[in-house]
């Protein structure tokens, strides 16, 4: 797959096509391994072509559906699972795996001069969430850029995209 070049590491401009389906298969990686791992506690990372044949929107659906059930289920949110910079409680997963779909989604709205101005209150959240959880982290540590300054009255999406070093 080709993918433009990105200023935030480990991100993609979803661009082209192959680039977008890249995205849809990270997603499929993601919500299957966050299933697991909500169940057993210690899953190993998924890899290889998520995909295959199939239809890429079926996939994605059944493996979010698959990833929602396992937060659903009584007692989920409390259990301890093992993370790749170590343990914590599976609802801290669970709100990674909020935010990841949240920033990407935003990733793939800029990439295709769709609005950005989607899921306001569910932007806002993810923004508090990423502000509660990185105070005080050293960013050279982790996959996200400095803080992009973006205006204050700008939709929540971009204040989220900049706050996690996104060029909005």
């Amino acid at each position: 797959m080709t993918f433009v070049d990105d200023p935030t590491p480990r991100r993609y401009r979803y661009r082209t096509e192959s680039a977008r389906a890249y995205c849809v298969h990270h997603h499929v990686l993601g919500n299957s391994w966050s299933a697991e791992n909500v169940k057993t506690g210690n899953a190993p990372r998924p890899s290889g072509d998520a995909i295959g044949d199939g239809d890429p929107l079926g996939v994605y659906t059944k493996s979010a559906d698959s990833m929602m059930a396992s937060f659903e289920a009584p007692g989920a949110l409390g259990r301890m699972v093992m993370m790749p910079f170590g343990e914590m409680p599976a609802a801290g997963l669970a709100g990674f795996r909020f935010v990841d779909l949240i920033v990407h989604a935003w990733d793939l709205a800029k990439a295709t001069g769709q609005d950005t101005d989607f899921a306001p209150d569910l932007c806002e959240a993810a923004l508090s969430m990423s502000r509660q959880r990185m105070a005080n982290m050293d960013r050279a540590n982790m996959s996200f850029k400095d803080e992009v300054v973006v205006p204050a009255d700008a939709p929540a999406a971009d204040r989220l995209a900049g706050f996690l070093g996104r060029q909005v």
